[in-house]
């Protein structure tokens, strides 16, 4: 399952666990600071995918 979250949300979950109070406006540089790593982080993933294998049909290979 992957979680669908809108760009640019941030909340302070430490007063704010049920995620009412959105801080991304009072907080710009974090914001973009996250997003910048986020899109960093899906990079690598996507670099490094390749398909998946099952039992009858490996496709990887194990040293």
């Amino acid at each position: 399952m992957v979680a669908t979250v809108a760009q640019g949300t941030l909340y302070k979950l430490k007063t704010d666990p049920g995620e009412t109070t959105g801080v991304a406006s009072a907080h710009p540089d974090v914001v973009a600071r996250l997003e910048d790593e986020a899109e960093k982080r899906n990079a690598e993933i996507l670099a490094h995918k390749h398909p998946v294998g099952t039992v009858d049909t490996p496709n990887r290979k194990v040293p």
